[in-house]
């Protein structure tokens, strides 16, 4: 197994996971970065299908032409609440022989306790008005309603994807456990 180095670069991270330097994560700055990133996001959870991903990103409808537009609603979403909320900070890796993005992390960063004024309904917008959204919201509240008890200083929070295969499996314990990394940098 090769060794990994992480150099802080200008809103980027270099990382070599190989003696061929394969993999490098940066900081997404522009929307196209992110349209990237929501890329590998729709490959990832719906090659195979992930289920619990309809709450974030559904398409409303069986065609391609439904499915493109979920896509670009998803790209326009992201990008906007991203724009709109300094804590957030995502990632991702590629493929340096290949330009493949294959990997993505958001984290965000909360500098005081992002619960202080209480905890927000969540809501989806992205659903149409009915029961279906009604239904998305709830199972978010439900999940999320919890971590406001939990995250009450100063904290990062971090989800992340990663496009699987056996080339690039690791990548989602590198992209979650940064320990991850030392570890491969002592083997």
């Amino acid at each position: 197994m090769g060794s990994i180095t992480v150099e802080q670069l200008p809103a980027a991270i270099k990382m070599s996971v190989t003696k061929e330097d394969r993999y490098a994560i940066r900081e997404a700055t522009t929307k196209q970065e992110l349209d990237g990133i929501l890329d590998v996001i729709w490959a990832a959870n719906y090659t195979p299908y992930e289920p619990f991903v309809q709450l974030f990103f559904p398409v409303l409808g069986y065609t391609s032409a439904h499915r493109e537009a979920a896509i670009a609603e998803s790209k326009e979403r992201f990008w906007s609440q991203h724009q709109g909320d300094p804590s957030s900070h995502w990632y991702y890796a590629f493929d340096t022989l290949t330009g493949q993005k294959v990997g993505s992390a958001q984290w965000v960063v909360s500098e005081s306790n992002p619960f202080a004024a209480g905890v927000p309904k969540l809501t989806a917008p992205w659903w149409p008005e009915g029961e279906c959204r009604n239904f998305c919201e709830s199972i978010l509240n439900q999940i999320y309603r919890p971590r406001a008890s939990w995250m009450t200083r100063p904290h990062c929070g971090e989800c992340d994807t990663v496009h699987y295969s056996r080339s690039h499996h690791w990548l989602d314990a590198a992209a979650s456990t940064p320990s991850y990394y030392n570890h491969l940098h002592e083997s």
